[in-house]
């Protein structure tokens, strides 16, 4: 199978003039510095990769010369067919992340957007740590917030699911209904969605989007509670 193994180090900061840290990857076997392999098996070992950050990023590939990779900003230009009816829908979300966001991180971390402008959207994020949805309409948040729920633990798998129709809204999330909500109104010009970003192309998640689903209904409380439920 294809493997990435990821080391993560802080660098002594003790004052002193220079620091050097060392990763060093050893193939060590019955004592010996060197493993010269049997036949049949073994390992490649490509795509060596040093950055600073407090968690590593998405493969870059490089020659020569260091690159900086953008933020991922995926944009879907139109919600056409799926998006059959405005008045109503559900969106889920699958999805972990490298490292945990805690409450000093006040920067949202988006999960999935659709949207018109910042004014009319539904999404699904991450805030403070928390888990989060939000519905606007005419620039006028109507329905969701941060819920009390904390993220998922860095690389575990956490499930979001927000489903919408007016005067009727439904948050779930890894199985269990999170919010009800039984007034607002919907944004009714929907045209674009954004995957692990905003509107305006911040609020980066920087993680793993393992799963999106739509569904061109408002799912009843109890079928959202099974769509975010862990397989």
């Amino acid at each position: 199978g294809l493997f990435r193994l990821c080391l993560t180090f802080r660098i002594n900061n003790d004052g002193e003039a220079n620091t050097t840290s060392y990763a060093l990857l050893k193939s060590a076997m019955g004592g010996a510095d060197d493993y010269a392999g049997t036949t049949g098996f073994g390992a490649y070992l490509w795509g060596l990769q040093l950055e600073k950050g407090p968690f590593p990023t998405s493969y870059i590939p490089t020659t020569t010369a260091a690159v900086t990779r953008n933020v991922d900003d995926i944009r879907m230009a139109t919600l056409s067919p799926w998006l059959e009816d405005e008045a109503v829908g559900t969106m889920v979300a699958e999805f972990s992340v490298p490292r945990t966001y805690s409450g000093l991180d006040t920067v949202a971390r988006r999960l999935i957007e659709i949207n018109n402008d910042a004014n009319n959207r539904h999404l699904v994020q991450l805030s403070s740590g928390k888990f989060a949805s939000l519905t606007t309409t005419g620039g006028a948040s109507v329905a969701g917030g941060v819920g009390g729920i904390d993220q998922p633990a860095r690389n575990a798998v956490g499930m979001i699911g927000w489903a919408w129709q007016k005067d009727n809204f439904v948050r779930a999330i890894n199985g269990s209904i999170d919010l009800l909500d039984s007034a607002g109104a919907v944004p009714e010009t929907l045209s674009l969605a954004q995957l692990g970003a905003s509107n305006a192309g911040g609020a980066n998640l920087c993680g793993h989007l393992r799963r999106l689903r739509f569904y061109p209904r408002r799912v009843t409380n109890a079928e959202l509670q099974q769509l975010t439920k862990a397989a």
